[in-house]
């Protein structure tokens, strides 16, 4: 791919325009590569500063060659990390990869790291995703081939926007967004590859809950589609404002005609500030209760 022009015009003063991948990953890695530089291309020509693919963009097992996360995992100075810095440079854009399979400590596991990086290929900020998906009815058990991480991390780029990283089953966990909105994040990305089951149930409610209680705008990236024989995952993928209105969504599964899309969207920053003042939700907290009632 050719270096595209480095300058982007301006959207508005108040504005950051931000690309959401929904796209179905395999276990063939040039392929999703493939499919994350014509997207991310897509995203660029669009004018995009910042893009997210979604956890297990790299990779998702489970297909024909019978290749493992273990497998395929790379340290952050290798071969792949290096290809989407220079992607992240030629698209001029700031890339999320929502979840790529780490090399540990532990030879038998992996660590599943939200990687953040600038447009000028800067690798900025990992996270380590801590809520594991133990999941026996769904066949999947993370931990048995994970190591949790410990460190709640909020990403802080240009034009006053935080992003508060997470990955995929963090959704269910409230208080790590909490978290992140005291850190100042007022953008929530969460990346993820949700489950039909556990999507149909519970998907648009929980992202909308996290972007109502924190007053910030989510981005969640999704993989969507029948990765091979036995998973398939939801889709979906959203940008919701910081009032919890749903501003872009993926298509379904059935309806997804080149297996991967593109949400596009300005976030307003004036909106958030607007949220925040008007329902200043970060005073009227209760620590004092809280703290006492997590000692009882």
């Amino acid at each position: 791919m050719s270096s595209l022009a480095k300058a982007k015009p301006l959207i508005m003063a108040s504005a950051y325009r931000v690309g959401v991948v929904q796209m179905t990953s395999t276990d063939d890695c040039l392929l999703n590569y493939e499919t994350c530089a014509r997207l991310a291309a897509k995203a660029s020509a669009q004018n995009c500063q910042f893009l997210s693919f979604p956890e297990c963009f790299h990779f998702i097992g489970g297909g024909k060659t019978g290749l493992r996360s273990l497998d395929i995992a790379e340290d952050l100075e290798g071969s792949t990390i290096h290809k989407y810095q220079q992607l992240a440079r030629e698209t001029n854009m700031t890339l999320s990869l929502g979840g790529f399979q780490e090399k540990s400590r532990d030879p038998k596991k992996v660590y599943n790291t939200h990687v953040i990086i600038n447009s000028n290929g800067d690798l900025i900020s990992t996270y380590k995703k801590i809520h594991l998906f133990d999941f026996p009815d769904g066949g999947l058990m993370e931990s048995s081939f994970t190591i949790a991480g410990d460190e709640a991390k909020v990403v802080k780029c240009e034009q006053g926007i935080n992003f508060g990283l997470s990955t995929c089953y963090d959704l269910r966990f409230p208080e790590l967004y909490q978290v992140l909105r005291s850190l100042e994040a007022n953008v929530m990305l969460i990346p993820s590859a949700f489950t039909e089951k556990t999507g149909v149930a519970h998907w648009h409610i929980l992202c909308r809950a996290r972007a109502i209680e924190t007053q910030s705008y989510v981005l969640a990236a999704a993989q969507g589609g029948a990765h091979n024989e036995k998973r398939t995952s939801f889709g979906h993928a959203l940008i919701i404002d910081p009032w919890g209105n749903i501003v872009a969504e993926g298509e379904k599964n059935e309806m997804m005609s080149s297996g991967s899309q593109l949400l596009v969207a300005d976030l307003d920053l004036e909106l958030i500030q607007q949220i925040r003042q008007k329902m200043p939700i970060e005073k009227h907290k209760r620590h004092d209760v809280y703290e006492q009632r997590a000692k009882e």
